[in-house]
């Protein structure tokens, strides 16, 4: 396993690959380091610098929220293909309220069902259910790169890839850099924005 940042990857050495996005573990990660990731250009980055197959994205969405669903139909026309799973919002016995959106499931059939398509799985996600994956993934002769930052990467995930890149590696290539228009539309979409503890899937 190796740790990369700023040196140079080659990814043409993967051969095929499949990308698997786990939004939530991705979103939280980069909060923690501080800048956000334009998943246009993330998308341009994998299609131009590796030979992949398909990009997943996993995501939760609040009900009938306007503004998920148009970040949805965004992610789409990019070329993500998008797995969806309904947010929904758990009270805990301290009365505090907890949302609830797991996808790793949708990722384990997607990554098996995808098998034959590909020669590395490239992970954007740091769960440590997914060493389950890994270890699978090497029985049947895959590599797995897994992609996320130090503090939300479990230990034993990032030991049993084949290579970690850590999430700063691609600042350089997919930091978002907000326009007039995008300050615009924030401010005419306040009313949107999600309550205290709720969580919001654009980032």
């Amino acid at each position: 396993m190796q740790c990369q940042r700023d040196k140079k990857i080659n990814w043409s050495a993967f051969r095929r690959t499949v990308v698997f996005i786990d939004a939530a573990n991705i979103i939280y990660s980069l909060r923690s380091l501080g800048w956000r990731m334009d998943y246009k250009k993330l998308y341009q980055f994998f299609s131009s610098n590796s030979r992949c197959q398909d990009i997943y994205f996993y995501t939760s969405m609040r009900p009938n929220n306007q503004k998920d669903k148009k970040w949805l139909n965004l992610l789409r026309r990019i070329g993500y293909k998008t797995r969806v799973r309904q947010l929904k919002f758990i009270r805990k016995s301290d009365g505090s309220v907890e949302p609830k959106g797991n996808l790793d499931g949708y990722i384990f059939i997607d990554a098996l069902d995808r098998l034959a398509d590909y020669d590395t799985c490239i992970l954007l996600s740091g769960d440590s259910d997914f060493e389950i994956l890994v270890d699978y993934l090497h029985q049947k002769s895959k590599q797995a790169v897994v992609c996320s930052a130090r503090t939300h990467v479990a230990w034993g995930l990032r030991r049993k890839a084949d290579k970690y890149i850590s999430l700063q590696y691609f600042k350089k290539f997919a930091e978002y850099k907000k326009t007039n228009s995008d300050i615009k539309s924030e401010r005419s979409e306040f009313s949107s924005r999600p309550k205290p503890g709720e969580t919001s899937n654009p980032e």
